[in-house]
């Protein structure tokens, strides 16, 4: 059985979505594929959300326009047929959306909660699209994974998810099933073991919709993966696999070939943009190969293999230095450190009566977390600056000549803080963001001679 997951970068409109099912069909059965909503559309969601807040009108402009791009896209690969079925579906969830800006012009507030309303439907009409073309069983993600009612960041229920995909998935994605269908297209779609479903998408234990964090398909195709226990999890983008460098920094950056789980984990965390941080996790814990490739054939291999040379620069230009002073060098931290389970965090550092959490990007519910009343006899004083993130990360480990290379880069730029990782495989630094492009370019050319 194999998962695969198709990006936004490559379903962002006819065309790319055909390529897509042209890949599909080449693939052997059975087989899962999870999808993203098309390119930049889950901002064009928020914005109709935060817009609607202000201006109603733009706000049902934004959305007709919206339903409109998807409209086209139909009209040019689907069918008669299952194109006004598919518009049916896609005039109710219209509404629906209309409804909830009414809604919000009204309250004048926006919650996560309602924002991953709006949002998840960005999810739904390209899984739509999708099995449609390809005539395919669409089960929705949120009807399979489980999560915990934090929106935007939501926790994945491992034992109650398992069981939704068990009792409702994995039937699907068999080729001759004993249930027979009195509808003729519907049974051909249950014993092709093809099926469609979304990423990044879920449902809280209490019945409203959740996600899991922007960019967290790869994080979905990776659960379904294991919960199926796949030969393989691939990842379809728009570049060739996992490079030395954000190929859209560094023009001559080189597709990585091969990196073990633990390398993965690493880049992921400190800003590779093409791997999401939770996405290694369940493919490790079910030792089942990741795959990041092209639908040119470029392809990057992650597994348990630590025996290959490799290195990757990555950066990330949007986090977010959170400096927290204690009022007790002695303090008991284990209450805040309880409540940042909730938000995305990269790094904690403490340093006497100075505590430090990096966040991978601006993270406002931060400061509403650190002015809670239950750590209001923890907390002194906090502060968070912008901070540029860039790191060296090794699979064979930092040596020392990689770090007098790495600050050698540096060139004497000022840090807010300099670190290697518990494992050695990564050294990184705090820089100023407008300086991040330079030390990245500075970066690979010392690096990419040794390779």
């Amino acid at each position: 059985m194999l998962v695969v997951k198709f990006g936004g970068s490559i379903l962002k409109n006819a065309e790319g979505l055909q390529s897509a099912c042209d890949e599909i069909a080449g693939l052997s059965r059975p087989l899962l594929v999870v999808v993203s909503a098309f390119e930049n559309v889950t901002n064009g969601l928020e914005n109709v959300a935060t817009t609607a807040l202000e201006d109603r009108v733009s706000a049902l402009e934004l959305i007709e326009q919206f339903f409109d791009d998807h409209r086209r896209v139909a009209s040019e690969i689907l069918e008669s047929g299952e194109l006004k079925e598919w518009e049916e579906i896609a005039e109710e969830w219209e509404r629906e959306i209309a409804r909830i800006v009414e809604g919000l012009s009204i309250v004048g507030e926006l919650s996560p909660r309602t924002l991953d309303l709006v949002v998840h439907f960005g999810e739904r009409l390209s899984s739509s699209l999708m099995a449609a073309r390809l005539g395919a069983s669409l089960v929705s993600a949120t009807d399979l994974l489980i999560t915990n009612e934090n929106h935007r960041f939501a926790r994945v229920d491992i034992a109650l998810s398992k069981e939704r995909v068990e009792g409702s998935l994995r039937p699907l994605l068999q080729f001759n099933i004993n249930k027979r269908d009195s509808n003729k297209k519907e049974e051909e779609k249950a014993e092709s073991g093809l099926v469609v479903t979304e990423g990044y998408i879920a449902r809280g234990r209490h019945g409203e919709i959740t996600t899991m964090g922007r960019e967290s398909s790869d994080f979905s195709a990776a659960l379904f993966g294991e919960f199926l226990n796949a030969s393989e999890v691939r990842i379809y983008t728009g570049v060739p696999g996992i490079m030395t460098a954000d190929p859209s920094l560094i023009g001559d950056a080189r597709t990585v070939q091969q990196m073990s789980y633990g390398m993965a984990r690493e880049i992921a965390l400190l800003g590779a943009k093409v791997i999401h941080p939770r996405t290694v996790g369940p493919v490790e814990r079910a030792g089942i190969p990741l795959v990041f490739n092209d639908l040119n054939g470029a392809r990057t291999l992650i597994d348990s293999n630590e025996e290959h040379q490799a290195y990757s620069i990555t950066a990330r230009p949007d986090a977010e230095l959170h400096s927290i002073e204690i009022d007790s060098p002695d303090a008991d931290l284990s209450p805040l450190l309880e409540k940042l389970n909730t938000v995305p965090v990269i790094r904690t550092v403490r340093s006497g009566r100075s505590f430090h959490v990096l966040t991978p990007f601006p993270v406002p519910d931060i400061a509403r977390l650190l002015c809670d009343v239950s750590l209001k006899d923890l907390i002194h004083e906090h502060w968070s600056s912008p901070v540029g993130l860039v790191a060296y990360v090794r699979q064979q480990g930092i040596g020392s000549e990689d770090g007098l290379k790495f600050l050698s880069a540096l060139a004497g730029e000022p840090t807010e803080m300099l670190w290697s990782d518990s494992s050695e495989r990564s050294i990184c630094a705090l820089v100023r963001q407008e300086h991040l492009s330079d030390i990245v370019h500075a970066l690979h050319r010392q690096f990419s001679l040794d390779s």
